[in-house]
């Protein structure tokens, strides 16, 4: 269609500028809503990080693991956490960032709490390696989805408190520790923890 001025070019579908709807928008809960589901989902971090140091211990005790076997067990989540960034990055954009976050806090926590199964160091060790490539997805995303949902003038301070659940994870992992260890063991722990969760 030709317009007055001679142009040719016809309109494309409108563009909507998601920042501007955010911070225009009457629903102020739904920041606050979303900060604090993705704060919680980051104390798994810090939970998962100190918890499973305190714990290895007993571990190690329990399953007659030296110390080549501990390091090896306790890289496993590492190494998972690096797949899982790799391929928790990429399917975020492909399917969204909110059923990535669900996917990697289902596959942390199911995962965790089978390590409080295991039987020996190879299925202990499968079982943190998934539950790394959970864990990857969660922290990442979590802090994408703050920003995304925060009014501009907000982002700044909701993304620094949202990292504040890394020390509470490790405040809790303590208190955990503390209260059940003794009583309970290191596998009443994981899968009662994670299994609440």
């Amino acid at each position: 269609m030709q317009s007055k001025s001679g142009d040719t070019s016809i309109a494309g579908p409108r563009q909507i500028d998601v920042t501007q709807v955010i911070d225009h928008s009457t629903r102020k809960s739904l920041p606050i809503t979303v900060a604090v589901i993705c704060f919680l989902a980051i104390v798994f971090d810090g939970l998962d990080a100190s918890l499973f140091g305190t714990l290895l211990p007993a571990i190690m005790k329990d399953l007659q693991m030296g110390p080549a076997e501990a390091g090896l067990l306790a890289s496993s989540g590492h190494l998972g956490a690096v797949a899982g960034a790799v391929v928790f990055g990429i399917a975020a954009d492909a399917i969204g960032r909110k059923r990535m976050m669900l996917i990697g806090i289902t596959l942390f926590t199911v995962f965790t709490a089978a390590c409080g199964l295991a039987e020996g160091f190879l299925d202990f060790a499968i079982y943190r390696f998934i539950a790394g490539v959970g864990l990857a997805g969660i922290v990442p995303i979590a802090v994408a989805l703050v920003l995304e949902y925060t009014p501009g003038k907000r982002k700044a301070m909701a993304s620094s408190a949202s990292y504040m659940g890394i020390g509470v994870g490790v405040l809790l992992s303590a208190l955990i520790s503390i209260a059940f260890l003794s009583s309970g063991g290191w596998r009443a722990i994981l899968v009662g923890t994670f299994a609440c969760i």
